[in-house]
């Protein structure tokens, strides 16, 4: 075994020697050559191209600093050191003595704005407890025994529901056909709308024998409706303003009423009425009211943009210019309420037609990208109106007191946002859902009322 190694290994390093002695030297001589050559490469274009460059570019840049550049240098250090002392002259001369006057004569008076600025702000926090503190007043001392005052709140409250509803018949209108088919209008009609005009007029018109058992009645509900369950503070303002409340507010509420009452829930009856309501004018408001939740449809975003698209183009197209009404609206309601009505309208029973016609006319609503985009954005318009911190604060406890949260607001806009007109045509069966209630509400002329008998269950005077 050693014998066959050592012959291996012997006849690698003759191989070894055998190649070096063939070609070993030769190639020894070409790689000095080679270096050689790289050597006089690099010597040639040194000398015949780099060299005379930067010789050349040195020469250049010696003449222009000699030249342009320090005398440039010199003066740039010559004008600031200038500056800096023209400065601090004028700092020692001038504006200090000036800055000296200043304090002297004006600083007295600055922390007299302060101190006042700070009396403000104890003001306001000693208002706020005189707010709370006379709204507790209110509350609790009203005296309801006046019988004066009494029947001037009354005679006050009639005028100016008269006024309101006699311009405003829209509204009352679609106040009252809601209130057909919907708890919540049913329940905002009897405490804004006719009815509650109804009982006002009632009372003043006959406030002699009803004005004791008005006293006793109002007496009553002061102590089931201020009590300290019933109680909820909105407010609106800085955060760290809050805990100004507390005290105040928790003395309130030790204030209110506290001994037993009894008390029922309340649930109005809807039902459909159809009413027609005569007044002395010349023009009708027609509405056609209904709830889309009751056939299992849900609120969405692109009912915003169906709002404005009806406003521009269905509606004021058949109701405002070929039917000649001042005005055409609609609602679409996150509860499913809806309707249709016409402000100042000539006609009633064309009107009905119209939005009767409605749902097949979305069913087929073509519109192009631009004509979209126009919609949507009047639709964002109406979304994002500015507000006042009022408003806000109005907004915001509508929200809470609904259960309507940011993120339900934000799923809507992005419904508003990608709404298409295939979005559109489909919301044809909310309409559709919506207007087969059938529930009509018309306050206008009593000959176009009479004309249109049969549509009514119901016809009576307004006033």
């Amino acid at each position: 075994m050693k014998t066959a190694a050592l012959t291996v290994w012997q006849d690698l390093l003759g191989g070894v020697q055998l190649t070096w002695a063939e070609y070993g030297q030769p190639i020894a001589q070409s790689a000095a050559l080679a270096l050689e050559n790289l050597q006089g490469i690099f010597t040639t274009l040194w000398q015949n191209v780099l060299q005379p460059i930067l010789t050349n570019l040195m020469e250049i840049l010696s003449t222009l600093w000699s030249s342009h550049l320090k005398p440039l240098w010199d003066d740039i250090l010559l004008l600031v050191a200038s500056v800096a002392n023209c400065l601090l002259d004028l700092w020692n001369s001038l504006l200090a003595p000036v800055a000296k006057w200043i304090i002297a004569t004006f600083g007295p008076a600055f922390a007299e704005v302060f101190n006042a600025i700070a009396d403000v702000v104890g003001v306001a926090v000693g208002a706020i407890a005189d707010a709370i503190d006379l709204m507790r007043e209110i509350v609790m001392t009203s005296d309801f025994t006046d019988a004066k005052r009494l029947y001037e709140i009354l005679a006050e409250g009639k005028s100016r529901m008269q006024a309101q509803m006699t311009s405003g018949g829209h509204s009352v209108a679609a106040g009252r056909a809601l209130s057909y088919g919907s708890i919540p209008g049913a329940v905002s009609e009897e405490i804004s709308g006719i009815p509650f005009y109804r009982l006002i007029t009632g009372l003043e018109a006959h406030f002699d024998e009803k004005k004791e058992e008005l006293v006793e009645i109002l007496q009553t509900l002061v102590k089931m409706i201020f009590r300290p369950e019933n109680l909820m503070v909105d407010f609106v303002g800085e955060e760290k303003a809050v805990a100004l409340l507390d005290a105040p507010v928790e003395a309130f509420k030790a204030a209110l009423y506290m001994e037993n009452v009894e008390k029922e829930h309340y649930i109005p009856e809807t039902s459909r009425k159809n009413e027609g309501f005569l007044t002395s004018g010349q023009v009708n408001y027609v509405c056609r009211a209904g709830n889309f939740r009751k056939s299992g449809l849900q609120y969405t975003g692109a009912l915003r943009v169906l709002k404005v698209m009806m406003g521009y183009e269905y509606l004021w197209v058949n109701v405002r210019v070929k039917g000649g009404a001042y005005g055409c609206m609609c609602s679409f309601g996150r509860s499913g309420d809806s309707y249709f009505v016409s402000y100042r309208d000539p006609n009633l029973g064309k009107t009905i037609e119209t939005y009767e016609k409605a749902a097949d006319a979305i069913a087929e609503f073509t519109a192009d990208e631009r004509t979209m985009t126009q919609y949507i954005i009047g639709a964002v318009s109406d979304l994002d109106v500015p507000m006042n911190p009022a408003a806000k604060g109005l907004y915001s406890l509508s929200a809470y007191m609904t259960g309507l949260d940011n993120a339900t607001l934000q799923r809507e806009r992005d419904e508003l946002l990608a709404a298409t007109e295939e979005d559109i045509r489909a919301l044809s069966a909310h309409i559709r859902a919506f207007m087969q209630e059938d529930l009509l509400c018309v306050v206008g002329t009593a000959s176009k009322i009479k004309e249109e008998q049969e549509r009514f269950l119901k016809v009576e005077n307004l006033f």
